[in-house]
């Protein structure tokens, strides 16, 4: 679920159906190698928090410290505006008429509320995601299905194997840096593949069990020290490494078949979705 959550974005939901509608729909070669490049990329971030309990953000800072800072700037002031918040209150404007300020604030005020009151944020966190990305998936295509077309549906997975094909107005000025954006965008972006090493740890995978889960600001008090360094196994112990492997295999089909998979998905939908309404 955060891994569904963290991939479908601005990049499945708008970057990618708009370069569709204006290269056709074989351009989209260039998001099955974005998307299954950060799959790999993703594999071994999560191989490195679950050998050792540490976030990449940690083993980075070990390496060098001042690219940890770095992320952490450039990750609250990216993220620190609340736009994805407005946009869904501007689309429950147009459904209902509240007026979209009102109910972003609210909005605002429940999730501060909401992360106040959970003893464990990323429990929480995740049984709401699960919620919230099972109607995203399925109402996606859902409606995908009633107002698209089977052209539309055939040309946008077909032309996921268009390879080496580059339209002229790629390269122009104009066009070259979003294609660019755009590619960094399929799926979740690398700052957002950091953050899945955060939920790794917090969920107890790997040598994540040993390390404290973050609480919520009225449970404060109850969380353990956070050590300053993670854990590992021991690589000599046969039993020790029976539990490695399996959960390596428990952590690649998380990223291959559910991140993978239903990013492609529900970005197939939105593209289908984007086609019948030009």
């Amino acid at each position: 679920m955060f891994l569904v959550a963290l991939g479908v974005g601005m990049g499945e939901s708008y970057m990618w159906p708009r370069l569709v509608l204006v290269f056709g729909p074989e351009i989209r070669w260039l998001f099955l190698v974005g998307v299954t490049l950060q799959a790999v990329v993703m594999l071994e971030m999560a191989r490195y928090a679950m050998a050792t309990g540490e976030s990449i953000f940690a083993g980075a800072a070990r390496v060098f410290k001042p690219i940890m800072w770095f992320f952490f700037v450039t990750a609250i002031a990216v993220y620190i505006w609340p736009g994805h918040l407005a946009a869904g209150a501007d689309a429950f404007q147009n459904i209902t008429g509240v007026p979209w300020v009102a109910a972003a604030c609210v909005g605002l005020l429940l999730v501060g509320v909401l992360f106040s009151l959970a003893r464990v944020i990323y429990n929480f966190l995740e049984n709401l995601l699960a919620i919230l990305i099972g109607v995203l998936v399925v109402g996606t295509a859902v409606i995908a299905s009633l107002v698209g077309n089977w052209a539309d549906l055939v040309s946008t997975v077909t032309g996921m194997f268009h390879f080496g094909y580059v339209p002229s107005g790629v390269l122009t000025s104009t066009w070259f840096p979003i294609v660019v954006g755009s590619i960094a965008f399929a799926g979740p972006s690398g700052m957002q593949q950091m953050w899945y090493t955060l939920h790794l740890r917090d969920s107890g995978a790997g040598m994540g069990a040993h390390i404290p889960q973050v609480r919520g600001v009225r449970h404060a008090g109850e969380e353990e020290d956070m050590p300053e360094r993670g854990f590992m196994f021991d690589t000599d112990n046969p039993d020790e490494m029976r539990k490695w492997r399996g959960w390596r295999r428990w952590v690649t089909f998380d990223a291959l078949l559910l991140f993978w998979g239903i990013t492609m998905l529900v970005t197939i939908s939105f593209t289908v979705l984007a086609q019948s309404a030009a």
